[in-house]
């Protein structure tokens, strides 16, 4: 995505010259626009034109076989990453779909040669996470726990699916206990993110029953995030789980000072 994103920029810029519209740049600039926006049968369209102008537009066939796989219809995404790998046998994005469709295709052979073959410095989270994926279809699930913790170590951003993943595995294991410490490692990795904090919440809370660790999570979050109610709530609450009054009242004392004008002018600050 990252060249379609210069691209973007550099012809808002500096305008489509006729060049630039017989190449089929104009209209992939239309395409990103419109898949910006969400409107990617649009996109798709445009995306199409510019092939029309240029059969090797690898922006253009990258981004139709993008949203062909955000659609789920993998076979029509195949084709077109197929051909990105023609014009760039190295290209990461198109090799990690590909492994992740033929994992799903129950064909982890091909789903392993894909992923071998993207380069050291792409071997991102999903990728990971796909490899976990394909050693639990094996029945390898001690192996798979490990990769999903290597995807969790070099994530970049909170992944509820891959956490989902790690507690269906342990499961499985007869191990459901270890989440908890694979939870409570991750506190100070994704403490900024608000769904993080609330499946932190209801995970370490409502299922291991430690509020003590869910109001330092809880807090954690709020240093970066004071205005956000919900989460001033869910303190109070892990406060009054704990018996600890002092607290619970100075927190509610707290969400009252905090948020009554909010409330009387009936917005609740988010």
């Amino acid at each position: 995505m990252l060249k379609l994103y210069f691209l973007v920029i550099a012809l808002a810029l500096t305008g489509c010259t006729s060049l630039e519209y017989e190449r089929g740049e104009y209209h992939t600039l239309r395409g990103a626009n419109f898949y910006q926006e969400g409107k990617t049968g649009k996109a798709l369209r445009e995306y199409k034109l510019a092939l029309k102008k240029n059969q090797s537009d690898d922006v253009a066939l990258r981004e139709i076989a993008l949203i062909y796989f955000e659609r789920k219809k993998y076979d029509v995404a195949m084709e077109y990453y197929e051909k990105v790998l023609e014009l760039d046998a190295k290209d990461h994005q198109a090799l990690k779909n590909l492994a992740y469709i033929f994992y799903l295709q129950n064909n982890n052979e091909k789903a392993r040669e894909y992923l071998n073959r993207i380069l050291e410095e792409h071997r991102d989270s999903f990728v990971l996470k796909v490899e976990g994926l394909i050693l639990v279809k094996e029945n390898r699930k001690n192996e798979a726990h490990i990769k999903f913790k290597e995807a969790i170590k070099v994530a970049t951003n909170y992944d509820r699916n891959l956490f989902d993943l790690i507690y269906e595995n342990l499961e499985a294991l007869s191990r459901k206990n270890e989440f908890k410490k694979v939870m409570d490692d991750s506190v100070e990795k994704f403490c900024k993110d608000r769904k993080f904090i609330l499946y932190y919440h209801k995970i370490i809370g409502d299922e291991f029953n430690d509020w003590i660790g869910v109001s330092k999570a809880v807090k954690s979050y709020l240093v970066y995030n004071r205005e956000d109610q919900e989460i001033y709530n869910l303190l109070a609450y892990s406060y009054e789980r704990i018996a600890n009054l002092s607290k619970f009242g100075l927190t509610q004392q707290i969400i009252e000072k905090k948020f009554k004008k909010s409330k009387e002018d009936g917005v609740v600050k988010k």
